[in-house]
């Protein structure tokens, strides 16, 4: 029983494989590993150890656990993305999204000696030092680009009874910052989430940028619309749409204004819209750069039934929000109502 269970995993990682050369390419910025930036000999990697029996008093850790559910036949296809919140004094928040893959529907990590990896491991109070002297330096504008303090070289170690383990999935990292200044905020800045900001939606801002430009803004990407927005032309700008009830809870949803660029990762966007509750962090997210090209793939596997129930535009209950909006579009519909992932769980580590 035991060889038989070692050597299934090892086929299906052989099929895929065969399944990306016969095809010629990867689906978007994937590699042949299977993922975006993991397993590649050019990323410099920067390891954070997490051991929740040793942090700090002031530190508080949630994993929340997205599920993504693909409408396939037999059965629903579901991916998950594992959220690591990492509070500190309840105002700063490092923000860990360990992905699947195009080989696994789930996040995997591996076994890790860390003594391999000591020159480039840093610890939770190294982490919140540095996320603190980048909020600082926000913009680098001596250096002529600007660090969305957003990054895909951060490795979580994460220390279990048996020892270490890190992720082998790609980990999209963030670090954003509670702000509760009353005043009205002409330009939101892109790390800092204002509870007590001007709400505004992404339906409303396209609505204006549309009637404007004749067209949408480039922070919905298609094939029309590369060109350059002015509107972020000072960084990204991080706004706040909603404010909403989660089993009793006040939470607060959030988008991010920036550039999608043609034929380029556009990992440093990390999360498009997600919703943020107070104590525990990020508990539902949307990953377009990643997750659009990955939930495609997964959805049309060679190896899938032929019948696949696909969604329809009625199966989306389109609404005509405003004269404005008039294409029945599923993933500009969806970018429009500002859908997110939502938490299968919540665990207060």
């Amino acid at each position: 029983m035991y060889t038989l269970i070692m050597k299934k995993p090892q086929l299906i990682i052989l099929f895929f494989c065969f399944y990306i050369n016969a095809f010629g390419q990867t689906p978007g910025g994937f590699k042949l590993t299977g993922t975006m930036f993991r397993n590649s000999n050019t990323v410099g990697y920067r390891y954070v150890l997490l051991d929740v029996s040793k942090l700090p008093i002031d530190v508080v850790v949630h994993k929340v656990t997205l599920k993504r559910s693909l409408s396939t036949y037999p059965k629903p296809t579901d991916l998950t993305i594992e959220v690591y919140n990492i509070l500190f004094n309840q105002k700063d928040l490092a923000v860990f999204s360990v992905m699947p893959s195009l080989f696994s529907k789930n996040p995997t990590w591996k076994k890790i000696n860390i003594d391999t990896i000591s020159n480039s491991m840093i610890s939770i109070t190294q982490l919140h030092t540095l996320m603190q002297s980048k909020f600082v330096t926000y913009p680098l504008k001596e250096k002529g680009r600007l660090d969305r303090l957003k990054y895909y070289n951060y490795i979580l170690i994460f220390k279990k009874d048996d020892g270490y383990y890190c992720n082998t999935t790609d980990c999209f990292t963030e670090f954003l910052t509670i702000d509760d200044n009353e005043k009205e905020v002409v330009m939101p800045t892109g790390f800092k989430l204002n509870l007590k900001a001007k709400m505004l939606s992404i339906a409303e801002y396209e609505s204006d940028y549309r009637r404007r430009h004749g067209e949408y803004s480039s922070n919905f990407f298609n094939d029309k619309n590369s060109y350059f927005n002015d509107d972020v032309k000072d960084g990204p700008r991080l706004n706040l749409s909603y404010v909403i009830e989660y089993q009793n809870k006040k939470s607060y949803k959030f988008w991010l204004l920036d550039q999608f660029y043609r034929n380029n990762i556009n990992a440093e966007r990390g999360m498009d819209r997600f919703i943020f509750q107070p104590g525990v962090g990020i508990i539902g997210a949307a990953y377009e750069f990643f997750m659009r090209d990955l939930a495609n793939y997964w959805y049309h596997l060679p190896q899938a039934p032929n019948k696949i129930i696909k969604g329809s535009v009625e199966d989306k209950k389109y609404y005509n929000l405003t004269p404005y909006f008039s294409e029945y579009d599923p993933i500009l519909l969806d970018y429009l109502n500002e859908d997110v992932i939502k938490y299968l769980s919540i665990e207060k580590l």
